[in-house]
């Protein structure tokens, strides 16, 4: 523990037990590096093993520090947790449930990228008691995959969400970026109704980041690949809140920096006004859905909309 913090445990702990809390957990490995990527991450297969230990750690020790305070919603991100082997996440679960209070548990996600996931995941996933998927699919154009330098094809994204309501999900979210070299709005809008049609109910809708090195900034900056104007993002972003709330999926904003949650893992940041000791933080983009609670991961309020909240 760093040293500064032990001087707010007592504050820590205090805010903790005064109402339950968002946990948050980072898994930072993955099979390969996206084109756009500047998080933290490694393929470094080496450092697998090792990544899952420090992480296990990570949450006995707050738990302890915290005196297991209660947990309402859970959040396993990466990365690419979906590498992670049932026995792994069988022995996460675990490690949580001893570290924290789960009795008020409302969610636990987890998230996914296609092409790393079949229906024995999804199956063991849902019996373990995840009961909501964060699908990173992105886009449905495969030659916008190959150049976001992502594993998995259009297909792929599909089939995953299929699997996934198959083995039980019934809370899926699909990631879809916006900004991507050589995207059209009419593709942007094609895949929104596409997703929807294939069972998600919820979208996060993402602008491709490129402020810091990776390697799709280094062709854009030397002129290989050009982004789209302001002005395009702009009618995108206009259009998909004129389109999604006709597919059922009305618009929520909400920002991590108003939900206080607890982090664990290589780069598990907490935030919120009791953790202000952990400051890293980032707004989440805009979402769409329907049916049920939002989650702009790791939040633990709650907001409703759509069809019939359950």
């Amino acid at each position: 523990m760093k040293q500064e913090l032990i001087p707010l445990l007592p504050e820590l702990r205090c805010a903790a037990k005064a109402e339950p809390i968002g946990l948050y957990l980072h898994y930072p490995f993955c099979r390969a590096r996206c084109g756009y990527c500047s998080f933290a991450s490694t393929q470094d297969q080496r450092l697998q093993g090792p990544i899952l230990e420090r992480l296990l750690g990570d949450v006995k020790a707050w738990g302890q520090v915290l005196t297991r305070p209660e947990v309402d919603t859970l959040y396993l991100g990466g990365g690419t947790p979906s590498l992670l082997e049932l026995g792994e996440l069988e022995a996460l679960g675990r490690q949580v449930r001893e570290a924290f209070d789960l009795s008020p548990l409302a969610e636990a996600t987890i998230e996914a990228n296609p092409g790393t996931v079949d229906s024995t995941w999804f199956q063991g996933t849902r019996r373990l008691g995840w009961d909501r998927l964060s699908l990173g699919v992105q886009t449905l154009d495969d030659v916008l995959l190959e150049r976001l330098g992502r594993i998995h094809t259009a297909e792929e994204g599909l089939l995953a969400i299929q699997e996934a309501r198959q083995a039980g999900f019934q809370r899926i979210s699909a990631d879809l970026m916006v900004g991507i070299p050589g995207q059209n709005l009419s593709r942007i809008l094609e895949d929104a109704r596409t997703l929807v049609d294939a069972g998600v109910e919820h979208l996060s809708i993402y602008l491709l980041d490129l402020d810091k090195d990776c390697i799709l900034k280094g062709d854009v900056d030397a002129g290989l690949l050009h982004l789209p104007s302001e002005d395009e993002v702009a009618d995108v972003f206009e259009a998909l809140q004129e389109e999604l709330p006709r597919l059922g999926l009305p618009p929520l904003k909400r920002s991590w920096r108003s939900c206080p949650f607890w982090g664990c893992g290589c780069t598990g940041a907490s935030t919120g006004r009791p953790y202000a000791t952990a400051p890293r933080t980032r707004a989440s983009s805009p979402s769409w859905k329907a049916g049920r609670r939002l989650w702009s991961p790791p939040s633990r309020r709650v907001s409703w909309c759509g069809k019939g909240a359950s």
